[in-house]
């Protein structure tokens, strides 16, 4: 039970140390980005009047464990 007690504290500790702020800009730098050329790239086939390829789904479809795993990182 004492671990739980200890696991519980460091999950709601703030980001204090200068790696831990580093770390959460990286991670919101990186999926502003990644979110950013993706819709762009969605954009771009919306103005040439193309349909989505299976690239352009493999890209949507790999974009959803992105978040998944920048969120669980964050905490």
């Amino acid at each position: 039970m004492a671990t739980m007690g200890i696991l519980r504290q460091r999950m709601v500790e703030p980001l204090t140390s200068h790696r831990a702020v580093a770390a959460f800009v990286v991670a919101v730098v990186f999926t502003l980005t990644s979110t950013l050329s993706v819709v762009f790239r969605l954009i771009a086939v919306r103005i040439k009047r193309r349909k989505l390829g299976p690239e352009d789904y493999a890209i949507l479809a790999a974009q959803v464990p992105f978040f998944g795993l920048d969120i669980i990182s964050t905490i």
